[in-house]
């Protein structure tokens, strides 16, 4: 189910980054893990906006990303692997402080209180930041994606994950982890 060398690859490769854009970012939660604004049919994947009652800056997706089977995410998901891998270059073997996410796609619930509860680290179809994506797995016909979640944004993930009424999200334990080395 799981490409280890992949997996582990794009884990390196998307730690690297994330620790690239959060250093010295003043920028909204929202904003700050989502550098990587994807083009598709000469249109941006999202824009922000902070047109809310709870005044907090918020991803607008401009495509609705859930439908056909999750196609266009699996899109963005490549993309945005491929501008990271450009934009990176040499990746060491540095360890980084954080934690990874994994948000299924089934399960997710449109209502915006993890979105909301988060400060918008997760996005309205419960995602995380765009940036932070770095593998996809369909686990019984349920899309899966994972990504880093630096240390930094941990208690928002941990408020995301505690307001889900569906669960859409879970901590890959180390254990699990393991098991994939």
């Amino acid at each position: 189910m799981i490409d280890t060398a992949i997996f582990l690859e794009n884990l390196k490769l998307t730690q690297a980054y994330c620790e690239g854009r959060i250093k010295n970012n003043s920028q909204s939660v929202a904003r700050v893990l989502r550098s990587l604004n994807c083009r598709y049919k000469e249109q941006i994947a999202f824009d922000f906006s902070q047109e809310n009652e709870y005044n907090l800056e918020l991803v607008e997706w401009n495509f609705e990303i859930l439908e056909n089977e999750y196609w266009l995410t699996k899109e963005f998901f490549e993309i945005q692997l491929r501008q990271k891998r450009d934009l990176v270059g040499i990746i060491d073997n540095k360890m980084f402080d954080g934690r990874i996410l994994v948000s299924n796609f089934e399960w997710t619930v449109t209502d915006g209180v993890s979105e909301i509860e988060s400060k918008g680290l997760v996005d309205i179809y419960d995602l995380p930041p765009i940036d932070t994506w770095f593998y996809l797995s369909e686990i019984y016909d349920t899309l899966h994606m994972y990504a880093w979640i630096p240390e930094k944004f941990i208690p928002q993930a941990e408020l995301a994950m505690a307001v889900n009424i569906v669960d859409a999200f879970f901590w890959l334990e180390v254990e699990d982890l393991l098991k994939l080395v």
